[in-house]
């Protein structure tokens, strides 16, 4: 695939191209390359190609400002959500993904690479930060992007330190001290004097194979060895790849339970089931209910507690028509320093503890059992509060790990304790942080406020960061996407007929808000 566009900012520039290699019965990772100053996302060898796809990952080879290197860094970023955006067109990981960039490519790549981002399993740069990457460092200082824990990192250079190119391997000897000062320098491989080794480089020519790539293999053998960091956004319990899923693809009688981040995405959901059911004869068993209470008041546990409210659930519960029965999440701690959670998980690789919370959904599931022993169950997660007080890149980092933790400490538990019931999971949250980055990078038309009305804005308050129209939109199809399964013509129809957003937008966060779930409801005998 050739000139594949990436984004609609720039698009002489934002380009892509991509080798593909052969299917084998596992789906391969990405190789996020780009090119030296001077060349073009085409400047890749066939040693280099043929060292990604040996090893297992695609290659792609995208194109950014150059010249500009804000622009760059964005662009990077932009490259990134789309490769894990159409993971499943072009049948990569979207997990598995190492950034790796040749001199000016590791520039370009640099902020990217140390985002911390969970997908990001590794580093390869040749010939990295060389000297003019230091020329201003008041503005930028690339040690200060390196954290830890680091992903696994080779920096590999052609000349030796006694040369006279501006590549010469001393000038990143920073970022190898800030490894080893982080107490990460065990994830670092620095290798210098490439071309001083006559077995690789002889006469001004690669003699070896894989070329710049010569180390690859090596990274991703450390890769596979389980080395680098488990990503937080793929499940890590041995039940996350048991429990079968089974979309209700001819709609559910479903009862919804919960507050102003839950509900509304409800009926959001209703609309569209509704509507397919009326125009398109679809989902002939879609019904709807719900019983809403705001803020922490919505929580599953103080639900139960409230006398009113349980009143009129259980007597929804007790006709023993409810099919699936939707929960939210728990009510926690608001004032929690979500840096200090994730930095310790980073640490220990330990989720916090929620036990003290699973009773609010086992009185739940117990009550609906006892009425109807086939109710299936849906826990929805959804974006953080006040995420006006948070940068648009610790939104995303935090909505995509409480995903994980809600995973991990709440769903599985829960169907570890009722292995024969059907619980699915969907977390919403990352449309959220997904659609405040697309506007704080203009790339959202149909929104020109991050927080005012609810047509024409992200969020319609500063405080706890309600969704606007075209969010509760966006989730309100991922619901449909994945509880209803609908075919696959109907969001076709949707896109060309019935939304009058932008339709590129709402492709690309329906693709990676879907991507993101894929691993939280998998079918009988599927693996991630």
């Amino acid at each position: 695939y050739t000139d594949v566009p990436y984004g609609s900012e720039n698009p002489s520039r934002q380009l892509l191209n991509i080798a593909l290699p052969e299917q084998g019965g596992e789906p391969y990772g990405v190789m996020l390359f780009h090119h030296a100053a001077g060349g073009t996302h085409y400047s890749v060898g066939r040693g280099q190609v043929d060292a990604a796809h040996e090893s297992g990952y695609a290659l792609v080879s995208w194109e950014s400002a150059q010249g500009d290197i804000l622009s760059s860094w964005s662009y990077a970023q932009t490259c990134f959500d789309f490769v894990r955006a159409n993971a499943n067109e072009y049948g990569w990981d979207p997990n598995k993904i190492i950034i790796s960039g040749r001199s000016l490519g590791s520039i370009v790549s640099w902020k990217l690479a140390h985002s911390r981002h969970p997908a990001i399993v590794g580093i390869y740069t040749y010939n990295a930060l060389p000297e003019q990457a230091w020329a201003q460092p008041g503005l930028w200082y690339p040690p200060d992007d390196v954290v830890a824990p680091a992903p696994l990192t080779y920096m590999v250079y052609g000349p030796g330190p006694e040369s006279s190119d501006g590549h010469n391997p001393i000038n990143a000897y920073p970022v190898r001290d800030k490894y080893t000062e982080l107490g990460e320098g065990d994830k670092l491989t620095f290798i210098e004097g490439m071309w001083n080794d006559t077995n690789i480089y002889s006469n001004g020519n690669w003699i070896n194979e894989y070329q710049t790539f010569h180390y690859l293999p090596d990274l991703v053998t450390k890769i596979e060895d389980g080395i680098a960091p488990t990503p937080t956004s793929v499940p890590t319990d041995e039940d996350a790849v048991g429990h079968p899923y089974e979309p209700f693809t001819n709609g559910a009688n479903g009862l919804f339970i919960g507050h102003s981040f839950f509900v509304p995405i409800a009926r959001e959901f209703d609309t569209f089931a509704s509507m397919a059911k009326s125009r398109r004869n679809l989902f002939s068993q879609h019904e709807f209910n719900s019983e809403f209470s705001g803020g922490p008041s919505g929580s599953p546990g103080n639900l139960w507690a409230d006398t009113g409210h349980f009143t009129t659930i259980n007597a929804s519960l007790s006709t023993g028509t409810i099919d699936l029965l939707g929960m939210t999440s728990y009510d926690g701690d608001e004032d929690a320093d979500m840096q200090s959670i994730l930095d310790t998980f980073l640490e220990t690789g330990i989720y916090p503890s929620a036990e003290e919370h699973l009773p609010e959904y086992t009185q739940w599931i117990d009550l609906a059992l006892s009425y109807n022993p086939d109710t299936s169950f849906f826990i929805g997660f959804h974006w953080l509060s006040y995420n006006s007080l948070m940068t648009a890149e610790n939104f995303t980092i935090y909505n995509e790990f409480s995903c994980d933790q809600m995973y991990n400490s709440i769903v599985l538990e829960l169907r570890q304790l009722y292995p024969d019931t059907h619980i699915l999971y969907i977390c919403y949250g990352p449309v959220a942080s997904k659609m405040r980055q697309m506007f704080e990078d203009g790339n959202l038309p149909d929104v020109v406020n991050q927080i005012g009305p609810s047509s024409t804005s992200l969020f319609t308050d500063a405080n706890r960061g309600h969704a606007g129209a075209m969010m509760k939109e966006m989730m309100g199809l991922i619901w449909l996407q994945i509880l209803y399964e609908p075919p696959p013509q109907l969001l076709e129809q949707y896109l060309k007929r019935v939304t009058t957003w932008n339709k590129p937008n709402v492709g690309e966060i329906l693709t990676e808000a879907l991507a993101f779930n894929e691993a939280y409801n998998l079918k009988e005998g599927a693996t991630i």
